[in-house]
């Protein structure tokens, strides 16, 4: 079979080589003929001959393309036969050999290409060489004509002479028909050159037009023989291909019924599949199914445990909430009269700090009391949440702490299920929506709770308190409890599988920080979000008459706290200059601060208690400076320009505020003559 496909492919290619080659020639020498039979027409006689040449090249180049064309209808012929071949029969090796073949003839078709296109140059050569001959010629012509009038006129002039002599004039006509005489000569010559020169182009003319005759005649002959060997041939092919697929096709047949009895086999060996993979995804449902359930009862194993509600919130939950027009100030002034009957003294001015920055704790998630140990930094909340009637979680910080995980828990593999804190048990019930008793949910979502952060900077706040600081300021996005969108973002995280849970508003943040060698101070990223209530030494330590007041038991609702919450800011010049006038200071020593603390401080003089009194304003502000401004100060060199600046700056703004014991503290705090570096140390109270 290798050789059949190879006597048929082979001779077709041979034959079109040897056809391009002797037809490009040929074209070559019609074209040459042409440019001089077209550049150097002698006569009327040559023209026509031309032109009849001409017709004769155009019906020969018409029976050419009809050649090519029958060439390409016998090619495509036996490319068919040998596609049908390949179809029955697949032998790489022929189909390797048959491209390979096809490649070289197609290089030898490249380079008859490039042959004629070097012809055709040379042909455009001798062209223009020809046109420069022509051009010449009909030069010396003109020239030559001009001297024959020229010496027309002369004559004329010298027999004019002759019937009235004049000698000299006589002679300079003479001096003038021999320099024509010598032209003329000189043209003469030039003419017999350039004759000689397009006697010779007609000479090779005419050798050229027998040339191209004979090879015209050899051609069409050649053509004639070929064509008929390659019909006899291609017949003689096609048969010999059509009995080589018979045979195979005959040794086909019973290798076709052999296959038609494996598909049969193939086909009842699907249908059983079929049915026992049917068999088989009934049975993994099934198990999926059980593995579901068992699934199920693990997760409600796992975190059982997540969704026990602390025994303290239930006792808040089932107590009686104060009335809803209850006034802040009234309130304000039991709380003081609470503590004072309890033992305990501590000014107005702290009550309502530390009541303020409770209140806008949706811009500042944090509310932080530092200081020397023993000054009441963890009484004051716990006291707080008491007359109030929060629930109150005092959470005692660990050095070791790193992650939000020591706040709420974490998942034991050993034990397979969740090992929560008391504060993700709350949170989960402030969040409701894992919880099914939901009469429960919302009694506790009107309740509040306070999470108290003892000794928080043990541990640095950054690491295990990061996540609910970012989470905890976008709670002021949340349009109302239903908006799921909202919560998205001020979500914290429990674990991967439980999911996690938004913490409310109603949920409030207070640490407490002793000030040691033990401790970590607070990094910017904190005091930006907090507000830091600092307790200096006390002015009486003398024991108070405790009176033992009895406890209300009520409790405070979400609606009574939203309700002494001002969430419109109300603007006002007076203390956006000021506020300004500090960013200013903080720009000289190149700490200033940004749009959260501006509406911070905004925030917390609205919200602070009898706001509108201008003694309680300026309280407001010196407030915020202490809390907010002061701490931002540490470490700073008293001892340079810019720091003196500064300095000078928030003292004046103090100084203006009329707060007597923060100026004494703060003139304290940057003497530059007793200290190096602005130690604050709070106001003695």
């Amino acid at each position: 079979m290798k050789e059949i496909l190879f006597n048929s492919y082979f001779p077709v290619f041979s034959i079109g080589i040897l056809l391009v080659v002797l037809l490009v020639i040929t074209f070559a020498l019609f074209k040459t003929y042409k440019y001089f039979i077209e550049r150097f027409p002698r006569d009327a006689e040559a023209r026509g001959r031309f032109v009849e040449f001409s017709a004769k090249a155009e019906e020969a180049q018409k029976r050419y393309e009809a050649l090519l064309s029958s060439y390409d209808e016998i090619k495509k012929e036996i490319q068919k036969t040998i596609e049908d071949a390949r179809e029955n029969i697949i032998d790489q090796a022929i189909l390797d050999k048959t491209n390979k073949e096809l490649a070289i003839a197609n290089d030898d078709l490249q380079k008859v290409k490039e042959d004629f296109l070097d012809c055709q140059a040379k042909s455009n050569e001798e062209k223009q060489k020809l046109e420069s001959i022509k051009e010449k010629k009909l030069q010396i012509e003109e020239d030559k004509k001009n001297l024959e009038v020229q010496y027309e006129e002369i004559k004329n002039k010298l027999d004019e002479l002759k019937q009235h002599p004049n000698l000299e004039k006589i002679g300079e006509l003479k001096n003038q028909l021999n320099e024509i005489e010598e032209k003329l000569s000189s043209k003469r010559i030039d003419l017999e050159t350039v004759t000689s020169r397009y006697n010779s182009t007609n000479e090779k003319y005419s050798s050229l037009d027998n040339e191209y005759k004979l090879k015209k005649q050899s051609l069409e002959s050649e053509l004639a023989q070929k064509k008929e060997f390659l019909n006899k041939e291609y017949g003689q092919k096609k048969n010999s291909l059509e009995d080589s697929i018979e045979q195979i096709k005959k040794e086909l047949t019973p290798l076709q019924k052999t296959l038609d009895e494996k598909n049969r086999k193939s086909s009842e060996l699907d249908e059983k599949i079929i049915s026992k993979t049917i068999e088989l995804n009934f049975l993994k449902n099934k198990c999926s199914e059980l593995s579901a359930s068992v699934s199920e009862n693990e997760n409600k194993q796992r975190y059982d445990e997540l969704k026990q509600i602390p025994d303290n919130l239930k006792s808040v939950v089932g107590k009686t909430a104060f009335s809803d027009g209850q006034d802040e100030n009234d309130m304000l002034d039991e709380f003081e009269k609470y503590l004072k009957g309890h033992g305990y003294t501590f000014s107005r001015d702290v009550i309502n700090a530390f009541h303020t920055s409770l209140k806008i704790q949706d811009i500042n998630p944090l509310t932080v009391l530092a200081g020397i140990s023993g000054t009441g930094k963890t009484l004051l909340p716990r006291m707080y949440s008491e007359f109030f009637g929060f629930y109150r979680l005092v959470i005692p910080v660990q050095p070791r702490w790193d992650s939000p995980q020591d706040l709420l828990g974490f998942y034991n593999y050993l034990e397979k299920k969740y090992q929560s804190t008391e504060l993700a048990r709350a949170l989960v019930y402030f969040d409701g929506t894992r919880i099914a008793d939901k009469e429960i949910v919302t009694k506790v979502k009107d309740r509040m709770m306070m999470v108290l952060l003892d000794e928080m900077n043990l541990a640095r706040t950054e690491y295990y308190f990061s996540e609910f600081l970012s989470r905890l300021e976008l709670r002021r996005n949340v349009n109302n409890d239903h908006d799921k969108e909202g919560k998205k973002d001020s979500e914290i995280l429990i674990d991967n599988k439980f999911g996690s849970v938004y913490v409310p508003q109603n949920v409030l943040f207070v640490g407490t920080m002793n000030e040691d060698e033990s401790t970590q101070t607070l990094s910017d990223k904190v005091l930006d979000r907090a507000n830091l209530l600092r307790f200096g030494k006390p002015n009486n330590t003398d024991k108070k008459e405790k009176s033992n007041p009895q406890h209300l038991e009520k409790v405070m609702s979400k609606k009574l706290w939203d309700s002494w919450c001002k969430k419109e800011i109300k603007q006002n010049e007076k203390i956006e200059k000021i506020i300004k006038d500090l960013n200013a200071a903080m720009n000289y020593i190149g700490r200033p601060f940004g749009y959260r603390v501006s509406d911070a401080i905004m925030a917390y003089v609205n919200n602070y208690p009898k706001s509108n009194e201008e003694k309680n304003e300026k309280q407001a502000l010196s407030d915020q400076i202490e809390q907010k401004i002061l701490p931002k100060l540490r470490g700073c060199d008293l001892h340079q320009d810019s720091t003196e600046k500064c300095m000078q700056k928030i003292k004046d703004i103090i100084s203006d505020l009329g707060n007597e014991p923060l100026s004494e503290a703060f003139n304290k705090a940057s003497d530059g003559s007793v200290q190096d570096m602005f130690v604050w140390q709070g106001i003695s109270r």
